[in-house]
């Protein structure tokens, strides 16, 4: 999904439109999608112009056309509307009596609108209220629109300075389904269509307004320019960029009820006193960057020259938020310069035909934040090759790295009457959390070695081995900060706001440097590749003296010559330790995730096949993921367990030679590819299991890949 095709165009004079088509269409109903793709290239001389344009529109998912676990949590409420008591416990005595039991909640009838309730009226949901279905009005993944377009300019200054120009725009809008908005109304007891004797609570969904939204609509543009040029000996760019993002975040939050109309029937309906509460927000990012520059030779040692990369930039960033929610206008502006320095020399240290060739890199790197401080990065590296089959390498490198403009620089924010679970007292408590940025943290540093080896066995086809292996210690880690515990709390009292009487009523949750990280891995790749060749058939005497132009065409279509690769990877993960500070025991998260934010699997492996041969492809690739469980409890327990998983993707692709018999009989197919593929061939999605072998919330298949087993079809058309 991540690969490009490259088309590099060698003739001074040449122009092509290719337009593209296709319709991607999952196994279950919704996601449907449709994309065009357009592009045209000249070339003339040293000049060349591009234009492309892109459109998507992709169909939303909704729970209810999946395999999605009801909601069964929480309080039940429905269209219909369901009654409670304000305070818990029964509704009415007089209900209670009529249905011989404590009635704590119960459904409305169909026909609440015709005038005052009964009692008995209530009897048929009493103490089992109905439940409305909200999965028809929740999405899995949103309703997506997306267009692009662009062009870029190339033309030479003089004999050696080229010159480009381009420029670009991107619109995005998506909305998803939240569920159905809900209100709470307290009827007291005095009111006349009340048939009961003190304040009852009635809970309902309201259709007035339609599902909650949130629609996200983003544009972006780009703008380009670089100089390039070529003098003593030195390739010098000058590239400039501008990039500037808005985009608008509405989402539907509840309704909000209204004054009632004097003689209103609270119990039937109330559309016209209902009021829609949304959050707004809208986010202004504009980023500026100039970049210097200029590779060559830095002087000559005996084995052979020492060669330059230096680099000087500038960037600035400005983000910009304006939000709007039920607490109030909230604005918050953000500003970064960086100055950056940056060098990279490589050198020939020996270099003997029996011994072979050693070669040495040395890289260093310097930057300056407006809002921080100054950082570095340092890094050396040596291979050996005794030979065209043998290469060793080893690295160290020492990186800096600073916070984001956000997580120094976000206002402070305190929402009062958050969940959270205080362990010290063993208790659920509402308290006031404290978000923001956090303009204490400290500069984090990287140290990494890696050790690598590459194989590339002499034979007529091409067989290599690349293997590394890599150890990474990070002191003082920028993160969230943990979830509260009582070992947290321990160790960052300070975060944990209490009373006189010890209850926990504010808790600090910005970012914050963690004690220390180290990983290790190991990763290989073994790949196979050859040519395919097969004899020319006999053409007649006519096609044999064809033009070179005839010659040129047969070039692009194919030759006979077609290729066929394999390749193997593998990363095996064999450490990922985190100490959240000094006092705390390390964390290993090798095959062991929080929420899915941190670890991951042990072993992943990846297997991937290309057949190509006289216009006709295939491609095949393979994933294999090793099974992962939540951290264990303090008694060793694993509350959550998802399975391994192995996808498969599949690509067949076929282009129709020009005066073949499907291109005389279709000739609009002439210059054009058929493709078809099918992405997760198998329909294999992730499983995950509680302790009791129950899906938890939010762990089904159809939630974490909604899409599964998904068929694509496109066909692509070069005009000349």
């Amino acid at each position: 999904a991540n690969q490009k095709v490259v088309n590099i165009q060698l003739q001074p004079r040449f122009r092509a439109t290719t337009l593209r088509a296709g319709a991607d269409t999952p196994k279950d109903a919704g996601g449907e999608l449709l994309r065009g793709n357009g592009d045209y290239l000249r070339l003339r001389e040293d000049q060349r112009l591009s234009f492309d344009l892109q459109a998507e529109s992709q169909d939303e998912i909704l729970e209810s056309d999946r395999s999605v676990p009801a909601r069964t949590r929480g309080r039940p409420v429905s269209l219909a509307g369901n009654l409670r008591s304000p305070g818990g416990g029964q509704i009415d005595p007089a209900l209670s009596a009529l249905a011989s039991t404590n009635v704590t909640a119960t459904t409305l009838p169909g026909d609440a609108d015709n005038g005052a309730l009964a009692l008995e009226d209530l009897l048929p949901f009493a103490n089992n209220p109905v439940r409305t279905d909200t999965q028809p009005y929740r999405s899995l993944r949103p309703r997506r629109r997306y267009l692009s377009g662009g062009g870029s300019y190339s033309h030479p200054l003089g004999e050696r300075m080229l010159a480009t120009l381009s420029a670009s725009y991107e619109r995005t809008r998506e909305k998803s389904y939240l569920g159905l908005p809900a209100y709470t109304l307290v009827v007291p007891a005095d009111n006349p269509f009340s048939p009961f004797s003190r304040a009852v609570e009635l809970n309902r969904y309201s259709l007035a307004s339609g599902p909650l939204e949130r629609d996200t609509n983003t544009d972006a543009w780009e703008f380009s320019g670089s100089l390039t040029a070529a003098r003593g000996g030195w390739s010098w760019s000058w590239l400039n960029n501008v990039r500037l993002a808005d985009t608008d975040t509405s989402t539907d939050r509840r309704l909000a009820v209204g004054p009632l109309p004097d003689g209103s029937n609270p119990f039937g309906n109330i559309d016209d006193a209902l009021r829609l509460r949304a959050d707004a927000q809208n986010s202004e990012t504009r980023d500026y960057e100039t970049r210097l520059l200029a590779n060559g030779t830095f002087g000559q040692l005996a084995h052979g020259p020492v060669s330059a990369a230096l680099t000087g930039a500038f960037t600035r960033n400005e983000l910009r938020n304006d939000s709007s929610n039920d607490t109030g206008p909230n604005n918050n502006s953000l500003n970064r310069n960086v100055s950056q320095l940056r060098a990279s020399f490589d050198m020939p240290l020996f270099d003997d035909a029996s011994r072979g060739l050693i070669n040495a890199n040395l890289n260093a790197e310097a930057s300056h934040y407006s809002d921080f401080d100054q950082i570095s990065v340092l890094g050396a590296g040596m291979s050996w090759e005794p030979n065209k089959t043998w290469r060793f390498i080893l690295s160290y490198s020492r990186e800096e790295s600073a916070p984001t403009i956000g997580q120094l620089g976000d206002p402070l924010l305190l929402t009062q009457n958050q969940s959270v679970y205080d362990f010290v007292n063993d208790v659920s408590v509402l308290a006031t959390r404290v978000s923001g940025g956090n303009p204490d943290l400290q500069t984090a540093e990287e140290n990494a070695w890696r050790v690598g080896l590459r194989i590339r066995l002499p034979s007529a086809h091409d067989l290599s081995l690349k293997a590394d292996w890599i150890n990474s210690e990070t002191d003082l880690p920028i993160d969230s900060f943990p979830s509260p515990s009582a070992e947290i709390e321990a160790a960052f009292p300070q975060r944990f706001i209490r009373n006189d009487a010890g209850d926990l009523v504010a808790w600090d949750t910005r970012p914050i440097n963690l004690f220390s990280q180290q990983t290790r891995e190991f990763k290989w790749r073994l790949r196979y590749a050859r040519t395919i060749t097969s004899a020319p058939g006999a053409e007649p005497a006519a096609a044999r003296q064809q033009s070179a132009r005839r010659a040129l065409r047969k070039t692009r279509r194919g030759s006979r010559k077609g290729r066929i690769s394999f390749s193997l990877h593998h990363t095996w993960t064999l450490q990922d330790e985190l100490k959240i500070a000094a006092g705390l025991p390390a964390v290993d998260y090798v095959g062991r995730t929080t929420n899915g934010s941190r670890g991951g699997s042990e072993h992943e492996i990846n297997v991937r096949a290309a057949y190509f041969h006289k216009g006709r492809g295939l491609r095949i690739n393979a994933g294999w993921q090793d099974a992962i469980t939540s951290l264990p409890e303090a008694d060793g327990s694993i509350d959550l367990r998802q399975s391994d998983l192995v996808t498969v993707d599949v690509k067949a692709f076929y282009l129709p030679p020009p005066g073949g018999a499907l291109v005389r009989k279709l000739p609009w197919l002439e210059g054009g590819r058929l493709s078809l593929e099918v992405d997760n061939l198998f329909d294999k999605k992730p499983r995950v299991r509680d302790r009791d072998g129950a899906v938890p919330a939010g762990g089904s298949g159809d939630e974490l890949d909604p899409l599964g087993r998904t068929i694509k079809l496109e066909l692509r058309k070069l005009f000349r």
